[in-house]
């Protein structure tokens, strides 16, 4: 496997799959043709010391990604910006994919555009937790038209480990099918550097209100 060759010298790979097309795994890392088109949980695992993946996966064919994914190299990941953008078959991530990876600075447009994009945050909404580096969630959801937060689990308390945020401009912008929690008063309350919302929640029409306060337990 063309990963595993680099091993722990591999510090980037940035769009290494980008607009590789449905079958982009098979033809690019050498996987085998896998009929449920889930991301191979150890892709990473010899690669311990990878800290970029910015445009890894654009535009490639998957359906679901494995929460145990980035593992092996949680503990130096810096950028996973549009990561996994304009996926158009992406339905399902596992809950921990983003759990506990504490250089982590940038998930900005990670999953922007998966219009098929369902299970993430609607069981599990604590999908940052131990990653408390992040700073931009910027465009994060944006174009997941279907993304689903249920009445039943809401969001919670899924900002609160993001004590560096400073951008979550967009953030949802356009989840309009199936985002039907009420955002909780003090949503943003932990997130004390946060400079830019603008557009957090814009065109998401199934959305039942905004709280008093954001920024605010009441």
């Amino acid at each position: 496997k063309i990963l595993y060759a680099c091993g722990s010298s591999l510090t980037s790979a940035t769009s290494m799959c980008s607009m590789a097309g449905l079958d982009g795994y098979s033809t690019i890392l050498g996987t085998a043709q896998d009929t449920t088109r889930t991301i191979p949980s150890d892709l990473f695992a010899a690669n311990t010391k990878l800290q970029n993946i910015s445009g890894f996966f654009d535009i490639t064919g998957y359906t679901t990604i494995p929460g145990d994914l980035f593992d092996p190299c949680g503990a130096s990941l810096t950028n996973c910006s549009n990561t996994f953008g304009r996926m158009s078959s992406l339905t399902t991530v596992g809950a921990s994919l983003l759990h506990n990876k504490p250089k982590l600075t940038t998930v900005a447009t990670m999953f922007a555009s998966d219009g098929n994009l369902t299970n993430y945050i609607n069981e599990n909404p604590n999908i940052f937790v131990g990653s408390y580096n992040i700073t931009s969630t910027k465009q994060m959801f944006n174009g997941c038209t279907n993304l689903a937060v249920s009445e039943e689990f809401g969001l919670g308390e899924m900002m609160d480990p993001l004590i560096n945020l400073t951008d979550a401009s967009f953030m949802f912008c356009g989840c309009a099918n199936n985002f039907n929690c009420e955002i909780p008063d003090g949503f943003l309350s932990k997130n004390t550097r946060l400079v830019k919302i603008n557009g957090m929640f814009q065109n998401c029409s199934k959305l039942p209100k905004l709280p008093t306060s954001l920024f605010k337990k009441q």
